[in-house]
């Protein structure tokens, strides 16, 4: 009995769908000017939509709930309709992440690129070498939040960069750019590094690119589950990190501006009337020079995201897909 595999793809529609990714992606219209990137992104969401058929979602469908196809908040429940996976991985495509190796999950009905996605990014950008990812000790901020201090270092063609997210003296004060990472009981030592892991990789990828891809803090639920018996074991799974960063002499840390908080201020805001109001709570307690740029960034990344959905139809499709 022969024992090979049949695919729902052809080789045809599998090139029709990479040609859409290389003409369409976040990465290829970076350099387009804004209406021309509209347009073109609207082109391919509809030229995916066509293209992907009925039998490929019935693929994809057999890869949710795995960790070698992608993870959701409703595996436990049957997992989403063949509508969200199918829009889902659409978006996906078009930035720049794969259907499989749990670079994506869907949460609360969207996807969410993981530390997988930005890993391989990161690892595959050209002319990157010698990346180091560096730790420091986590600090508790308030009952459900740790501040973890980040270092990562690489050569671009031979040239060091680096991306820094530390608890900094300056004149005005303390600059506190250590990464937030949301605790709850179920939540063990691996589940914050790696989530802490995923926002310095997402920081770096964002360096590199100038990408949108947000680090926001939409759970991701499938991280290491032990439960922590207190934060030194945070601590301790750091022993022996080469080069990790010193643990801030500070027993409660002051609520300083946090640009990753910021970020996902904006994130989870769902009207302009919310953008509006978060963007003046931040002007009122001050926002430092050198995160004003990023922090506009944020607030019109969230005005295009609330704008975009109001597009959308009665069904779910863009109206300017008609």
């Amino acid at each position: 009995m022969s024992t090979a595999l049949t695919i729902a793809v052809d080789d045809k529609t599998m090139e029709a769908i990479e040609s859409i990714a290389s003409q369409c992606s976040l990465e290829a219209l970076a350099e387009a000017g804004a209406y021309k990137r509209t347009f073109l992104m609207a082109a391919g969401i509809n030229a995916l939509r066509r293209t992907i058929t009925d039998k490929m979602v019935d693929e994809l469908m057999n890869l949710q709930g795995t960790s070698l196809g992608f993870k959701t908040d409703k595996d436990t429940s049957g997992g989403y309709s063949r509508d969200v996976v199918k829009e889902c991985a659409i978006e996906v495509v078009l930035r720049g992440g794969y259907w499989v190796g749990n670079e994506f999950n869907i949460i609360a009905g969207g996807s969410y690129l993981t530390k997988n996605f930005f890993a391989r990014k990161v690892r595959e950008f050209p002319g990157l070498t010698d990346l180091r990812l560096c730790p420091g000790v986590p600090v508790a901020f308030g009952d459900k939040t740790c501040l973890v201090p980040y270092v990562a270092t690489w050569l671009l063609k031979g040239k060091p960069d680096s991306v820094e997210r530390k608890l900094t003296k300056i004149a005005s004060g303390d600059l506190d750019e250590r990464i937030s990472v949301r605790v709850n009981s179920m939540m063990g030592p691996d589940a914050v590094l790696g989530k802490a892991e995923r926002k310095i990789l997402a920081a770096v990828y964002k360096r590199l690119t100038g990408s949108d891809a947000s680090d926001g803090e939409a759970e991701e639920a499938y991280e290491t589950r032990s439960p922590a018996k207190s934060l030194d074991a945070l601590a301790d799974k750091l022993e022996g990190v080469p080069e990790r960063i010193a643990a801030p002499e500070v027993a409660k840390p002051t609520a300083t501006f946090s640009l990753d908080n910021a970020g996902a201020d904006f994130s989870g805001c769902t009207t302009l009337s919310e953008v509006n109001k978060l963007s003046a709570e931040l002007e009122k307690d001050g926002i430092p020079e050198d995160h004003r740029a990023a922090v506009a960034g944020y607030q019109e990344q969230a005005r295009e995201r609330i704008t975009a959905a109001r597009t959308k139809s009665k069904d779910g499709k863009l109206a300017l897909n008609g």
